[in-house]
């Protein structure tokens, strides 16, 4: 709906995070479009904590990188609605937003109410990645999920993986077989661990 100097989409409740994504989301659409997100003064929901507040590691003794799960406990059945009024010097960059906000949102109802956290160190990411974004792309496909691996040079070394939970927990396992692969490629030993 139009408002004033800017578009207020109705986020459902249950996608407020997910959409939001730590943030990219509207980074994303000041960049992209020069567009800003305002709640107007909304009650935000909590953003439910990891269990343990950290990274754990994962209980296989021959598994190097630590992993978490995070399930989504919002009641997707609440019909309640989160305004993000867009606000921009244009018009049509307005509306693009508006449009590229609808796309994700369209795209986290088909998906799954998982977040996993997967801690791989920063200097293997781009065996997660592959030339031209390939090998990320046979992950996200062959998985369903959506799948962000951290900027280089931002110090953070945890890819997050949202999807079901099987697709997060395959997307988890791909990538790690990518690494390990690629260890193994670049220093000649063989890989640790054994394939199930």
């Amino acid at each position: 709906m139009k408002s004033g100097d800017g578009v207020t989409l109705s986020v459902p409740k249950c996608l407020h995070h997910r959409l939001s994504n730590d943030g990219r989301t509207k980074v994303q659409l000041r960049q992209k479009f020069q567009v800003y997100v305002g709640h107007d003064g909304a009650d935000l929901p909590p953003l439910k904590p990891n269990s343990n507040g950290v990274l754990g590691r994962i209980d296989d003794e021959e598994e190097q990188y630590s992993w978490h799960v995070v399930e989504d406990s919002v009641d997707s059945s609440d019909d309640s609605t989160i305004p993000w009024k867009l606000r921009g010097s244009s018009d049509a960059n307005i509306q693009k937003a508006k449009e590229f906000l609808e796309n994700i949102i369209s795209s986290l109802q088909d998906q799954g109410n998982c977040v996993g956290y997967l801690g791989i160190p920063p200097e293997h990411h781009h065996l997660v990645i592959g030339k031209g974004g390939a090998k990320i792309g046979v992950v996200r496909d062959g998985t369903g999920c959506t799948v962000d691996v951290p900027r280089r040079g931002d110090g953070n070394d945890t890819i997050v993986i949202r999807g079901s939970k099987d697709g997060v927990e395959r997307a988890k396992e791909m990538i790690v077989e990518l690494v390990e692969a690629g260890q193994y490629r670049s220093n000649g030993s063989s890989p640790q661990r054994t394939r199930r």
